[in-house]
């Protein structure tokens, strides 16, 4: 009888060191995959520089609704600092363009609105973009 009860006891410990063994790699695992999910969201947040929930709304809304190609263009980072004007114009013509010299201002709608995103560009390279009263540099 004492055997059994020894026996028994033995079997209790060597199960609880194996649910021990177990949980510590499902929690290695867990937290692993925690990880990668946190940087899958986190990478791309800093890529398209949303910093707020404003920013994740504001992209939600720029995607649901009709926003110029420009637009969606510049939040993607596909139009950047330096870029070529001609190449721009090619893609995406303006609606309403207006030279100063070295300078060029262009805008999806005429006359510019702040909701639109204008352009301005120097010697034929893209320098800064503007939309929304928000004043910002693409790149």
């Amino acid at each position: 009888m004492q055997r059994d009860t020894s026996e028994a006891r033995l079997q209790e410990l060597l199960s609880i060191r194996l649910n021990c063994k177990m949980l510590r790699k499902a929690t290695i695992t867990g937290t692993g995959l925690l990880i990668l999910l946190t940087l899958a969201v986190v990478r791309p947040c800093g890529w398209l520089g949303i910093r707020s929930r404003m920013d994740v709304m504001g992209y939600r809304a720029m995607m649901q609704e009709h926003c110029p190609p420009s637009w969606k263009d510049l939040a993607c980072r596909r139009i950047r600092k330096g870029d070529s004007l001609d190449s721009l114009l090619q893609r995406h013509p303006p609606m309403w363009r207006e030279d100063f010299g070295p300078y060029v201002h262009l805008s999806c709608i005429m006359p510019p609105d702040f909701n639109w995103p204008e352009i301005a560009a120097k010697d034929g390279r893209l320098i800064d973009a503007q939309a929304g009263r928000i004043y910002s540099s693409p790149g």
